[in-house]
């Protein structure tokens, strides 16, 4: 969905748009002259803004306790703007690539079988905070990559593909499925790459580690390309019915000096999963079997009755792995194997 509003000013001065949420916490996003405006043109007259709700993330959308806040910093002059029509729009069905491979970021067809995500379209490539700068490229394929270095000052760096409408990517849920992107450096800084669904800091996020010495997927830092196939059951919190960062790269270990990626996919995707149709072994109903559906598991073998009235929505049948009739200790194999994509 889009938090929407109409707004006039001829103000240069930046402004914050937020919401807030009671079980998570809040998120500001400002619109400041020469980035990002969603719309809105600082001419004085009444322009839509249209901002997706997937951009305020660490917000618990169950729990909203402010649908719609504003500030600034103390301007140099008078700021004078209007609001007006402020609302919520509903969401649109999520875009559910699948039978193929899809393009994150390449120019390779066979890559993009399955669909690509368009940047400026779709979504963008956010650089978060200002943490890194553009260098020159040198592409792996096609006529563009994304050739990053460390900003002045910060000594943790991070960016992120980020679509406006969360992804429905279980067609890539399968054994075979891997996130292939090509990346370089000679940095010896520690770094990670990531995917994230929901939009609640630090659930359902994985994260993968690039050390130095021990670097997984045969990369090395040799000012090379390397191409990297990381099975998709490398992101086991990640709800790949709701994904909300495609591709994240995050360092908190200093300044990297350079860093460049290229030909970024979702490869050997299956047909995507049909939520209407119960999955066995996801005990919360979330499309997905993650570490999140354990504990219910246990719960639902324990008291099955207990169970159902604790979780109306989501019952003990869940858990009837063999198809069985009801839930046992035979059920216990399969949902481990099942979680660990055995």
């Amino acid at each position: 969905g889009y938090l929407r509003f109409n707004m006039k000013t001829m103000s240069t001065h930046p402004i914050r748009f937020g919401v807030k949420s009671s079980a998570a916490g809040e998120f500001w996003l400002s619109l400041i002259e020469g980035g990002e405006q969603f719309g809105l043109i600082r001419d004085g007259q009444w322009h839509e803004v249209a901002i997706p709700l997937a951009r305020f993330a660490n917000v618990d959308f169950n729990t909203i306790g402010q649908i719609f806040m504003f500030a600034g910093d103390p301007p140099a002059a008078t700021v004078q703007f209007s609001i007006d029509n402020v609302r919520w729009t509903t969401s649109v069905a999520k875009p559910t690539p699948e039978n193929g491979n899809f393009g994150i970021f390449t120019e390779t067809p066979s890559n993009k079988t399955a669909g690509e995500f368009g940047l400026g379209v779709d979504g963008e490539f956010y650089i978060w905070e200002n943490t890194l700068i553009d260098r020159p490229i040198s592409p792996f394929e096609g006529s563009s990559s994304i050739s990053l270095g460390s900003a002045p000052g910060p000594l943790w760096f991070g960016a992120a593909f980020t679509p406006n409408i969360k992804y429905d990517l279980t067609a890539f849920r399968y054994p075979d499925s891997k996130l292939r992107v090509a990346m370089k450096t000679t940095s010896p800084v520690k770094f990670q790459i990531g995917m994230k669904s929901g939009g609640i800091n630090d659930i359902g996020q994985t994260w993968i580690d690039f050390v130095s010495g021990a670097d997984p997927y045969g990369f090395a830092r040799d000012g090379q390309w390397h191409v990297l196939e990381i099975p998709m059951s490398d992101f086991p919190e990640v709800d790949l019915s709701d994904v909300s960062q495609l591709f994240e790269l995050l360092g908190v270990d200093g300044p990297i000096s350079d860093i460049e990626i290229d030909d970024i996919a979702l490869i050997n995707g299956g047909a995507a999963q049909n939520n209407d149709t119960p999955i066995p072994g996801d005990m919360d109903c979330s499309g997905a079997i993650t570490t999140a559906d354990i504990p219910l598991f246990a719960e639902a073998l324990l008291d099955p009755a207990g169970y159902d009235l604790a979780h109306p929505s989501c019952l003990s049948e869940q858990a009837d792995m063999d198809a069985s009739g009801a839930p046992d200790g035979e059920d216990i194999q399969q949902f481990v194997e099942t979680l660990i994509g055995a």
